[in-house]
């Protein structure tokens, strides 16, 4: 494998990689929704269904309750309806009744239907007659008119009169050629203070059977209910399914029988007269739940494709802005620093580094042409002070010669100034780049007394420098293009009251601080401002080589860019020039 495949190679396995990794979080979130939109459609299921079952469980609770509120009032009170009965239940008679008789027993039991129209027909049984009778509510028989009837001995709940023990107890739906015993749940009650008679109330069960059987949600759903003597009442589908006895304790769940699984929930609202509950088949409530896992499914896959496919388009995107950021460093390792990184990015952090980088190139090559610069100004200094050095001595000379005839000839004055020149001209043309402070503090002075015999000291100059700041040094001649500027710009020959003020003092740990303040003209505030950008441009033209613009430069290139020169106005009036260098001691430069 060549060396131009391995990148290809490399980044090739890391969009494998990274396609894994998108593939397996894809399907894991996949799998999530599905399940989420299962357990929701499923909870949506069940909650339709749970209401349904609380239906039926309250129509058969009122069902049951209602009996005694239709049953008791008739034996509450000795009253010609309790007679009748009584006398019905425990007078033997094997002819039966007569029809006065029969047409009272009628009105008796026509009351109670009045009670409750859910009552569709009622049973009387004693054992000690040998007729007994069967009321027909007037709802059932079409004519408007209840029916009173011989009880025939294949009535179909004769067995379970006969063997009656409870109080109460409840027989469910049967089938009957009689369409009026049809759809009905039989409640028998016995007769209270006599012998063991029984009357069976027929309730129709429609409103039941409207909650269980119309509208269903799910084919498979079968309401069931059973007494608390394990008897079927009443269930809706077409076969009995008994629920283990762990369903009934846990109160739903799920089961398996032989005719496939199930799952069943009962009402936890049990009454005394029997337990509710319904029963789903599994597979049928699992298809249901599921209804929507193929709709999510395919709009997973399309926005799985959508969103590879701008994965491909930014990953392209990615590569082809990296590429120009890596071609533009190329160029910049191959020395071409005019070359900068064009174009728009769509990545943020690009562009940024894109700046970045064409900033660097432009800072390393204004940096490269300053030291070029600097550089041929370095040789230019050296050669001009080699010139000034070729016969120092001569120009010594010839001052010390006028010195001497000035103090022959009495004239003290002149022969002094001739003697500061003497020692600024020294001082110009010294060997030693950094000095210390006292000693460039000691060449203004003497600077300065030459202005001041030129302008017959029509000024005051004043020193103000921190004890501290005087053990620092300083590179040479930094005070006299500030003192020079002054007496150009700022000096008024017709004041005597001129000041030029040098003050020092600390700034901070790393570095302090060189005024030089005075009461002159001063300058604007556009014009300040325009001198300080002009601090901060290179040098141009010669010119500029011997002005503030090469001291500032100066200081910057030998203390770094913390340092430097900056002019601002003076509260007082006039300007103050403010140099900011390193706290760097003369012998610690030596080193």
């Amino acid at each position: 494998m060549d060396k131009t495949t391995k990148p290809i190679r490399r980044r090739w396995n890391i969009f494998l990689l990274i396609g894994a990794f998108y593939w397996i979080i894809l399907i894991l979130t996949s799998l999530f929704v599905c399940a989420l939109s299962y357990e929701q459609k499923k909870s949506e299921i069940l909650a339709d269904v749970n209401i349904r079952l609380t239906q039926v469980g309250n129509a058969y609770q009122n069902l049951t309750e209602q009996f005694w509120e239709s049953y008791l009032p008739i034996f509450e009170n000795r009253t010609t309806s309790y007679l009748l009965l009584r006398d019905y239940f425990a007078v033997p008679d094997d002819d039966g009744l007569t029809p006065v008789e029969l047409h009272d027993i009628s009105n008796v039991l026509a009351q109670i239907v009045v009670r409750d129209d859910r009552i569709q027909w009622i049973a009387a049984y004693s054992s000690v007659r040998k007729v007994n009778y069967i009321y027909y509510a007037a709802s059932q028989t079409g004519t408007g008119v209840g029916i009173m009837e011989a009880l025939p001995d294949d009535f179909p709940y004769m067995e379970q009169m006969q063997q009656k023990n409870n109080l109460m107890e409840i027989y469910g739906e049967i089938e009957s050629e009689r369409s009026q015993l049809r759809n009905t749940i039989a409640v028998a009650g016995g007769t209270p203070a006599l012998t063991k008679g029984v009357l069976l109330f027929g309730y129709g069960i429609s409103q039941i059977q409207q909650f269980a059987e119309e509208n269903l949600p799910l084919e498979s759903l079968q309401f069931e209910i059973i007494s608390n003597e394990g008897r079927l009442l009443y269930h809706s589908g077409e076969e009995h399914i008994e629920l283990p006895e762990e369903i009934f304790q846990a109160g739903s769940g799920v089961f398996q029988t032989d005719t496939g699984k199930w799952y069943a929930m009962v009402d936890p609202f049990t009454t005394r007269g029997g337990t509710v509950y319904y029963t789903i088949d599994w597979k049928e409530l699992f298809l249901k739940s599921n209804a929507s896992t193929p709709q999510l499914l395919t709009a997973i896959l399309q926005l799985s494709a959508l969103s590879i496919l701008v994965l491909c388009l930014v990953m392209r995107t990615i590569q082809r802005e990296a590429r120009r950021i890596r071609d533009g460093l190329d160029a910049l390792g191959q020395n071409q620093l005019d070359y900068r990184i064009g174009g728009n990015f769509y990545q943020a952090a690009f562009a940024d580094i894109a700046h970045s980088i064409n900033k660097m190139a432009e800072s390393l090559k204004e940096n490269i042409d300053k030291a070029y610069y600097y550089q041929l100004k370095h040789k230019e200094a050296e050669m001009q002070e080699l010139q000034a050095k070729f016969n120092p001595h001569f120009l010594y000379n010839s001052l010390d010669v006028f010195r001497a005839r000035c103090y022959e000839n009495g004239d003290d004055e002149t022969a002094e100034l001739i003697a500061q020149t003497a020692s600024v001209f020294r001082g110009f043309i010294g060997a030693q780049t950094f000095i210390p402070l006292q000693q460039e503090l000691a060449f203004s002075q003497r600077y300065l007394a030459i202005y001041r015999a030129r302008h017959n000291d029509a000024m005051q100059i004043l020193y103000d420098i921190d004890k501290e700041v005087l053990q620092y040094g300083i590179i040479r001649n930094v005070l006299q293009p500030l003192i020079e500027n002054y007496f150009a710009h700022g000096f008024d020959p017709s004041r005597q009251d001129n000041i030029l003020q040098f003050r020092g003092y600390i700034r901070d740990e790393d570095t302090y601080v060189l005024t030089v303040e005075d009461n002159g003209f001063g300058m604007e505030e556009d014009a300040l401002q325009a001198l300080n950008a002009h601090l901060q441009e290179p040098i141009a033209t010669e010119q500029e080589s011997y002005g503030l613009k090469n001291l500032h430069q100066r200081i910057q290139l030998y203390y770094g860019p913390k340092c430097g020169l900056v002019i601002r106005k003076n509260p007082t009036g006039g300007l103050i020039a403010e140099l900011c260098v390193l706290r760097k001691k003369p012998e610690e430069n030596a080193e």
